[in-house]
């Protein structure tokens, strides 16, 4: 065989090893692990689902592109034989093709083999879209102005999209391919004249160009679907201007596509590109003229003088379908009177309410959590969640945060303690939101190490080898004692894949979870986290998109991971989304229902405070829904803002316990936040989403009359700190190296009244401040005070003790002062001394009986300092 035949096949074998072994060395190795990972997590139905896709649709986009391309090349192949390179006495000769020309035949092989490698890459990047298309379902709903059900576009329209990107390669690909081969062997020729081409040639590139305008015209037609997610008009999707101006130019431009489609297969057979020429400047003129001009002379002339009457029915679909795409039209919307009436036996009789009031923002809480309970350098508090648990058979909002392993903080980061020695966190801290011992420093329920418990919550499996922050691998053993790495054996396992969001999101990477997982106790006493999920999609018709995360949104995943072992589980918490019923379809067996899920854990479900954030945000705007007050935006809202540690910026939603007015027949776990008005900063409305079963994802609005005001918290934030004697004493604090911390001015709706409050913590400004709650500020109508308590607050304001914030305390408290009395205060006080002396002794008792000798000795001294409190107080008291 000739030389210069044998190097362009042996070039040509070297690319095929090349690219059958490459995704063996690169990701071959990376696919064993995780077909292992996921066959020994119960998931190997996600795994193969989705790599079937992937093969599927690389071998459709590559081999489709590399045959398709190939079959054109041989046509011009064998159209070229019959030619040669001085078929024209004037034409112009490459005396370097005609040498070189099997080496640039092979060139062309090896392109279109890499491009085609690229191609199947890029394609398998698409299986979601291919997945979603194979398992469609209708919706039920069309849109309004192509009568195409809503399915349609969430789960086919991003397929054609790629089927068309794929058609565009494909045929530029073969038609460049063709002419260079042309070129190369003949057909093509460059002449003094300029070029020419053989007739059989012309007729091959002509073909291929009218299948380019076909499927032009298949883009324009996508195009015209498109409209629905236009975002050029006042509002998202297919405005006047859209519907009126750009969809006619559209259909014109597809006309004229095929058009010109159908003369470039007639000049491949007659010869003629005059009517090609003809219809294509036509093209050109409607797509310039008709797609800018036109459109903007109907914006400015038409639509622009009289906006609100053109756009009023576009307007109107905008708002239905925004609200549907978020589930704002499931929300429930009451009045609420905002009276001034509430007395002291109603605070009473809502103690449970007030017994809950978080009091420990999580920032001050996290950072005395961090000075007290991390006892090793390498554990980390990471976040600080609430939850709701039965204590003693009282139901209590409490903080928990889990101590977790930072491996980034260990004292020696070599291989062996990261991977063998140090490999998990351990327990958590727990405590109620409102309780505080006589430093001003959190009450615990557990604490220490080994967890310590002095509630009804306890902990039997403390490790933490799954969590929040990302750690290495790790090896556990079979035996509890300290190995070195020479003790890897049979018994041993290899954890990967250790922080929960990537575990879980490894998993299922069609669903969106929430960065803020919780941990729960099991009834078990072993320790579980607790993710929320979101299907997304940017698919649906006339809603406004939320920033990068779609235009459509829900919570239907709750997923659950065994802080210990790792096991995880997926449940539907909204079974009505159809994005979950397709993906159930597209992965049997991975979703099961809520009522699956243990009722241990289920108990602890809550609605995910994204989700409400992007809900509240929205409905600020689209609680609007008359079309002429949506477009003059007469009552738009915000959500509330605070200034009290910085520049003005949006509260954050909420967690609390309360019964909700009208609505609730007892206390329940909800999520809150206020509104105000979007330039002014009255409270105009507030807005809670239900946690508890049997009434959890039910999200309520309770409306302000709009003729009264009532105070927003940056409001009652000016008021406090107008207040000469509150800024007195914060101003004295704030001296000698003292910080004040300013709280989170809570909005406590109570019955039909709303009372506000806020608690101040002061921490040294040297380094390892510890941050100390040191009173209680409470505003109700017209009145702010300041207390070390918040019992001590309320009853300054309503004339009475009222001992609501102990877990211990009656439903029904007895009336010790009447309103007015000014023993009111200092009673109230000396009943706080009461109740944390019995608190210290029950907690002395508790630990007593768990052999906890420490912690024993130390409530017994927190004891004493409260009764040698009661007496000064005590002997300061006047005789009567």
């Amino acid at each position: 065989m000739p030389q210069s035949h044998r190097l362009p096949r042996l070039i040509l074998a070297l690319v095929l090893l090349l690219l059958v072994l490459a995704p063996l060395l690169s990701g071959g190795l990376d696919l064993l692990i995780d077909w292992l990972w996921f066959s020994q997590e119960g998931f190997r139905v996600i795994y193969t689902t989705i790599l079937k896709g992937q093969v599927a649709l690389s071998g459709l986009a590559g081999m489709g592109f590399m045959v398709i391309v190939g079959v054109n090349l041989l046509i011009a192949r064998a159209v070229a034989r019959g030619y040669a390179f001085h078929v024209y006495q004037e034409a112009i000769e490459f005396p370097i093709l005609e040498r070189f020309s099997s080496l640039f035949r092979w060139v062309i092989w090896v392109g279109v083999l890499l491009v085609g490698y690229a191609v199947g890459n890029w394609a398998t990047s698409h299986w979601l879209d291919f997945l979603l298309a194979r398992n469609a379902v209708a919706l039920g709903q069309t849109d309004p102005l192509f009568g195409i059900d809503l399915g349609f576009f969430l789960f086919r329209l991003p397929y054609r999209w790629f089927l068309f990107n794929l058609g565009l390669v494909t045929l530029i690909g073969s038609l460049l391919g063709a002419l260079f081969l042309y070129f190369i062997e003949g057909g093509v020729w460059v002449t003094a004249r300029g070029p020419e081409v053989a007739r059989p040639a012309r007729a091959h590139l002509l073909a291929l160009s009218a299948l380019l305008f076909v499927l032009l015209a298949y883009r324009l037609r996508l195009a015209m679907l498109g409209l629905l997610f236009s975002p050029r008009g006042f509002i998202f999707g297919a405005g006047y201007t859209d519907i009126h101006a750009s969809l006619p130019v559209l259909w014109i431009s597809l006309g004229l596509s095929l058009v010109t489609a159908v003369a470039l297969l007639a000049g491949a057979f007659r010869g003629s590109l005059r009517p090609t020429i003809y219809s294509f400047l036509a093209l050109l003129v409607v797509g310039v003229l008709g797609g800018a001009v036109y459109s903007e002379i109907i914006q400015r002339f038409i639509v622009a003088p009289n906006e609100i009457e053109k756009e009023r029915p576009y307007i109107a679909r905008a708002i239905e379908f925004t609200r549907k795409a978020y589930a704002l039209d499931r929300f429930e919307e009451r009045q609420f009177s905002a009276v001034e009436d509430l007395t002291l036996e109603e605070i009473r009789r809502n103690e449970a309410t007030m017994r809950n009031v978080r009091l420990w923002d999580h920032n001050p809480l996290r950072t005395t959590f961090a000075q007290l309970q991390e006892i090793r350098t390498y554990y980390d508090f990471e976040n600080i969640d609430n939850d709701r648990y039965w204590i003693d058979g009282i139901y209590r909002q409490v903080s928990l945060s889990p101590r977790e392993l930072a491996s980034s903080s260990l004292p020696s980061r070599s291989w062996i303690n990261e991977h063998l020695i140090y490999t998990h966190g351990y327990g958590l801290c727990l405590g109620p939101v409102n309780e505080l011992t006589s430093d001003g420093l959190p009450v615990l329920f557990v604490k220490d190490i080994p967890p310590v418990s002095t509630a009804s919550v306890r902990i039997t499996r403390p490790e933490i080898y799954f969590g929040e922050l990302k750690n290495e691998y790790c090896f556990v053993f079979g035996e509890l004692k300290i190995l070195l790495s020479t003790d890897i054996g049979s018994e041993s396992r290899l954890l990967i894949y250790r922080q929960i969001l990537e575990r879980a999101s490894r998993l299922t990477p069609f669903i969106i979870y929430d960065p803020d997982p919780y941990m729960v106790i099991g009834q078990d006493g072993a320790l579980y986290w607790i993710l929320d999920g979101y299907t997304t999609s940017a698919m649906y018709p006339y809603s406004e998109p939320y920033g990068d995360m779609g235009n459509y949104i829900r919570n239907s995943v709750k997923a659950t991971i065994n802080a210990y072992t790792g096991r995880v589980r997926f449940y539907i918490s909204d079974p009505s989304d159809l994005l979950i019923q397709v993906y159930s379809r597209i992965f049997p067996g991975v979703f099961e229902p809520l009522d699956e899920m243990p009722k241990d854990l289920r108990a602890h479900i809550r609605y995910p405070e994204g989700f409400f954030s992007v809900q509240a945000a929205k409905y600020a705007v689209y609680h609007m829904n008359d079309p002429r007050v949506f477009y003059n935006k007469e009552d738009l809202w915000r959500v509330a803002q605070s200034a009290a540690r910085g520049p003005a910026s949006p509260m954050t939603p909420y967690f609390t316990i309360m019964k909700l007015a009208e609505v609730g027949t007892s206390e329940e776990f909800i999520l809150m936040v206020p509104f105000t008005p979007a330039r002014k900063n009255n409270m105009i409305a507030w807005m809670a989403a239900r946690c508890d079963p049997p009434n959890y994802g039910k999200v309520v609005v309770f409306a302000f009359p709009k003729q009264k005001l009532i105070y927003g918290p940056q409001q009652i934030e000016s008021r406090i700190d107008q207040d000469p004697t509150i800024s007195q004493q914060l101003t004295l604090w704030g001296q000698g190296g003292s910080t004040v911390i300013r709280g989170t001015v809570l909005v406590i709706p109570i019955l039909n009244s709303v009372l506000y409050v806020e608690p101040l913590y002061l921490a040294a400004e040297a380094g390892g401040a510890l941050p100390q709650l040191k009173r209680v500020i409470v505003s109700y109508s017209d009145q702010v005070v300041m207390e070390p308590t918040l019992d001590a607050a309320l009853g300054k304001i309503f004339g009475g003790v009222v001992t609501s914030a102990q877990a211990q305390a009656p439903a029904t408290l007895p009336l010790t002062a009447r309103p007015g009395q000014d023993a009111a205060a200092p009673e109230a006080e000396l009943q706080t001394m009461i109740r944390e002396a019995n608190d210290h002794f029950t907690r002395a008792q508790q630990l007593l009986r768990q052999g906890d000798w420490n912690g024993y000795g130390e409530e017994v001294k927190r004891l004493g300092e409260v009764l040698n409190r009661m007496a000064a107080k005590a002997q300061a008291r006047p005789v009567k």
